[in-house]
C-alpha cells in the first residue's frame, strides 16, 4: 500500500480545499437533472465555463418535464427565473470556436442569449488563447456555493441515459434529430471547494472582457440538496488545470493535470483504470509504458475504456491513427512484462432486428487503486494537457471509508458497461481475482464491454499518413513551426530508446552535420520566386514612367500563343526538364504566362503527367543506380514511397516538397504499380498546378494593366507568399524526419 500522498499545490495541483457534499453524475440525463434544480435554487450569480453551449437544450425530458413547473429548455429557464430575481446575475463565457465547428453549432449564441434578457444574462466568446488552442473546461457555479465539472457540456447530442436504450424517443435534438447512445462523468462539489473554481473563471471573465468582477460571499451554511449517481463524503478536493502560455495573462503555461497524471500513473500498485474519450498523449503512453515495464515493483492491471471509433472525420484523422498506435505499443510492452491490460469499448447489444450499437464515450476519468479519484474536462491528449484550458477535480483518499468510496466509483461504472449492479461487479472482481480477469470473463457475453485488445485495424487515414505525423499537439503553435509540430512530433522517450539501440551517436552527428546546410538553402530559394511579383510591380511604375506601355508587349505574347510551335514545344521542353531534374516550376509558370490560369493548368497538368510517365519508366528499366540517386538525396521519401504507395506519391505531389524528377525515379524504381502512380499524380499535381499557373497569369494582368487589375496582382502576391512559406515549412519538415531517421 502506497501511503506516501502525492497531490501537491504547485506541482499537479491548483489548490486544496474542503468540500462538503461530493456528488457523482453519471451521464448527462443525471447532470442535467442535478443541474435543472441548482438553477431553480440560485439567488445571487449564475456561472457557466464552456467549450459548446445551446440555447435549446431540454434539462428535464419525459415525465420529469411533463411534471415540471418551469421551463426545461435551458435559455427559456434562464429567462424566467432572472424576471423572477432582480438581483440574479448570469455568466457565460463560451469559446469563439473555429469555423471548422461551426456546422454543429447553435448560430447567432450571443444574439440569442442576449436577446430579451435585460442586463442579467451576460454571454460572451472568449477568444484569448493561443493558436490551434480552445477552452475546454466545463464548470458550472452556483452562488458560489455549489459546482459542476466533467466532460458534459450543455449541448445538444449528449443527453442520454445509463441504460443507453437503443430505441429512445428522447435522444434527440430539439430539431427532432436523434442522435447516437452517449455516456459521460460529471462531479458535483459543494463547500470552500466551490470558492477555489470561482477564481478560475473570474480571471477567465477579466481576461475575455477587461471586467474584474468581485468574488461572490457564498453562505456557507446553505447547502443543496441535488439528485444523484453516487454521494460521497466530505473531504479535501484538488483543482488542477491545463493553461498554455498566453492565457488569461500566464507568460509561463500551468501543466498541473499532466503532472498529476504523471505522479498518479507512477504511484499505482494495482489498478489504473482511465475511462475517456481520446488516448493519444505522449506523456500519459510514456508514463504507463513505464509503470508497466517496472520489474522491481509488484506488478499492476490496467483498463482502458475509449469509443469504439473516432465521433467523426476530424477525430479521426486527428487522433484515431495515433491512438491505434500507442495502444498497440502499450498491449506489446503489457504482455512483455507480464501485466494484465484490458482495452474496451461499450457496445450495446440486444435482440434482432436492432444491431449492436456503439456507446460512445465522452468521459474523462482517472481511478489509481482504490487511493486515487479524477474526474474533469481533460482527455488524455496532448493538446488537453498542454494547448487546451481544463480543469479536473481530484480527490486523494485520506481513509478507509474514502477507500472504499474510490472501489464503488469504479465498481458503479463498470457495472453500468455491463448493466449489473455495483455490487454484483465487486462480487465478480473477487471471484475471478483481478478486474480484467473478470472483464475478460464476460465481455462481449453479459452486458456491452466488448474487448479491443488486438483489434485496431488500419482505416483509410492511415494509408495516406506517414509514420509519426501527428495532428494533436501538445503545446501553441506559430506559424513557422506550424507543420514541424503537426507532422514532426517530440520523439518519446521510449522510441528514443529504441532509436538508441539502432543508432551510433557518431552517425546522428555526422547526419546533422550533413543536413546543417541544406536547411538554410532551402528557404533562401524562395526568395527570387517571392520576388517576381515585387520586380513585376517595379517594373510597370519604371516603364510608366519611361512613357513605354506595357501591353503593347502583349502583342508579341499573343503572336506566341497563336503558333503551331508553342504548345508542341512546350510539352517537350516540360518532359525534357522532368528527365534531367530540371525545376519543373519553371515550365509551370511559364505556361500560366503564355497559355491563362485557364487552359494553361490543362496545358501544364498534360505536359507534367507526361514527363512524370516518362521518368518513371527511366527509374523502371535503369532501376537501381536511379533508386540510389533518389534515396541518397530523399531517404525518408524513399522509404516512405516503398511502404505506402500510392498514398505517398499523392501526398508528395499536393506538398511538392521533393524534385520531381526524384519522386518520379523513386516511384519507377520501387515497381509501383503505372495506374496508381499516374492517378496519385494526377490528381496531386492538380491544385499546385492551377495555383501557379492562375498566379503567374495574374501577376502578368495585374503588371500589365496595374491600373484596372490590380486585384489580380494582389491574389498572385498571395498565392506565391502561400506557396513559398508552405514549401520552405514542409522542406524543413521533411529534412527534420530525415535527420531522425538516419
Amino acid at each position: 500500500m502506497n501511503a506516501e500522498k502525492i497531490i501537491r499545490p504547485g506541482r499537479n495541483c491548483y489548490r486544496i480545499a474542503q468540500a462538503d457534499r461530493v456528488d457523482l453524475l453519471v451521464d448527462a440525463a443525471a447532470y442535467y437533472r442535478a443541474l435543472y434544480h441548482a438553477i431553480l435554487q440560485a439567488q445571487e450569480r449564475l456561472v457557466f465555463l464552456g467549450w459548446q453551449f445551446d440555447s435549446r437544450v431540454s434539462l428535464l425530458r419525459g415525465e420529469e418535464a411533463d411534471r415540471a413547473r418551469d421551463p426545461v429548455q435551458f435559455l427559456p429557464l434562464l429567462q424566467k427565473i432572472t424576471e423572477e430575481r432582480p438581483q440574479l446575475q448570469v455568466y457565460l463565457l463560451a469559446w469563439d470556436h473555429s469555423i471548422v465547428f461551426a456546422p454543429e453549432r447553435e448560430w447567432f449564441q450571443s444574439y440569442r442569449f442576449q436577446q430579451g434578457t435585460g442586463d442579467q444574462i451576460h454571454f460572451v466568446f472568449d477568444h484569448f488563447h493561443p493558436a490551434g488552442g480552445s477552452h475546454h473546461q466545463k464548470i458550472v457555479l452556483v452562488d458560489g456555493i455549489a459546482s459542476f465539472c466533467g466532460g458534459l457540456d450543455i449541448c445538444g447530442d449528449r443527453w442520454d441515459t445509463p441504460q443507453h436504450r437503443r430505441q429512445n424517443p428522447l435522444r434527440k435534438n430539439e430539431d427532432g434529430t436523434p442522435y447516437s447512445l452517449f455516456h459521460d462523468v460529471q462531479i458535483a462539489v459543494q463547500g470552500e471547494a466551490v470558492s477555489a473554481l470561482e477564481e478560475i473563471f473570474l480571471d477567465r471573465w477579466a481576461a475575455a472582457t477587461g471586467e474584474r468582477l468581485a468574488p461572490v460571499r457564498p453562505d456557507r451554511t446553505r447547502r443543496l440538496d441535488l439528485p444523484h449517481t453516487l454521494r460521497l463524503s466530505g473531504g479535501p478536493v484538488s483543482i488542477s488545470r491545463t493553461v498554455p502560455a498566453g492565457t488569461c495573462g500566464r507568460e509561463t503555461p500551468v501543466q498541473e493535470i499532466a503532472h498529476f497524471y504523471d505522479d498518479a500513473i507512477a504511484s499505482a500498485e494495482r489498478l489504473i483504470l482511465i475511462e475517456n474519450q481520446y488516448f493519444t498523449s505522449r506523456r500519459v503512453f510514456e508514463a504507463l509504458h513505464k509503470r508497466i515495464s517496472d520489474t522491481s515493483r509488484p506488478g499492476i492491471e490496467v483498463i482502458v475504456i475509449l469509443p469504439q471509433a473516432a465521433q467523426n472525420w476530424k477525430e479521426e484523422l486527428a487522433i484515431g491513427f495515433e491512438q491505434r498506435r500507442m495502444l498497440q505499443r502499450l498491449e506489446t510492452a503489457a504482455k512483455a512484462n507480464h501485466c494484465p491490460l484490458g482495452i474496451y469499448t461499450p457496445i450495446k447489444t440486444g435482440k434482432p432486428p436492432l444491431p449492436p450499437t456503439p456507446i460512445y464515450v465522452h468521459s474523462k476519468v482517472l481511478v489509481i487503486d482504490d487511493r486515487i479519484l479524477s474526474i474533469g474536462s481533460a482527455n488524455t491528449s496532448n493538446r488537453s494537457l498542454g494547448l487546451d484550458t481544463e480543469c479536473n477535480l481530484n480527490i486523494e483518499a485520506d481513509g478507509n471509508q474514502r477507500r472504499r468510496e474510490i472501489a464503488m466509483v469504479c465498481y458503479t461504472l463498470l457495472g453500468e458497461h455491463l448493466e449489473q449492479p455495483a455490487e454484483a461487479m465487486e462480487s465478480l472482481i473477487q471471484r475471478k481475482r483481478g478486474w480484467v480477469a473478470a472483464l475478460d470473463a464476460v465481455s462481449g457475453q453479459s452486458g456491452r464491454l466488448h474487448k479491443l485488445n488486438g483489434e485496431f485495424p488500419e482505416t483509410w487515414i492511415d494509408q495516406v499518413l506517414p509514420e509519426g505525423i501527428c495532428f494533436d499537439p501538445e503545446s501553441p503553435l506559430n506559424p513557422e513551426d506550424l507543420f514541424e509540430k503537426l507532422f514532426f512530433p517530440p520523439i518519446s522517450s521510449v522510441q528514443a530508446e529504441e532509436a538508441l539501440e539502432e543508432k551510433e551517436r557518431g552517425e546522428r552527428q555526422k547526419a546533422d552535420a550533413h543536413l546543417e546546410h541544406p536547411k538554410k538553402r532551402t528557404f533562401l530559394k524562395g526568395i527570387p520566386l517571392f520576388l517576381l511579383p515585387l520586380i513585376g510591380v517595379l517594373l510597370y511604375f519604371f516603364l510608366e514612367r519611361k512613357g513605354i506601355d506595357l501591353r503593347s508587349w502583349m502583342t508579341t505574347l499573343e503572336e506566341a500563343r497563336a503558333s503551331h510551335w508553342t504548345i508542341p514545344l512546350f510539352m517537350v521542353g516540360t518532359v525534357i526538364a522532368s528527365v534531367i531534374s530540371f525545376p519543373i516550376t519553371f515550365f509551370l509558370i511559364l505556361g500560366g504566362v503564355l497559355f491563362g490560369a485557364y487552359w494553361g493548368t490543362l496545358l501544364n497538368w498534360t505536359a507534367a503527367l507526361a514527363g512524370a510517365t516518362v521518368s518513371y519508366f527511366l527509374g523502371l528499366y535503369l532501376g537501381r543506380p536511379l533508386f540510389r540517386f533518389g534515396q541518397k538525396r530523399a531517404p525518408a521519401a524513399a522509404d516512405w514511397i516503398k511502404q505506402k504507395g500510392f498514398w505517398a506519391i499523392l501526398v508528395l505531389r499536393v506538398i511538392g516538397v521533393f524534385p520531381f524528377t526524384v519522386v518520379n525515379f523513386i516511384a519507377g524504381a520501387s515497381k509501383i504499380r503505372l495506374s496508381k502512380y499516374l492517378l496519385a499524380t494526377a490528381l496531386g499535381m492538380l491544385p499546385g498546378t492551377f495555383l501557379i499557373s492562375y498566379f503567374s497569369d495574374a501577376i502578368l494582368q495585374g503588371t500589365v494593366d496595374f491600373k484596372t487589375k490590380s486585384s489580380q496582382l494582389l491574389w498572385g502576391l498571395s498565392f506565391v507568399l502561400l506557396l513559398w512559406l508552405g514549401s520552405a515549412i514542409m522542406k524543413k519538415w521533411w529534412l527534420r524526419r530525415q535527420e531522425a531517421l538516419s
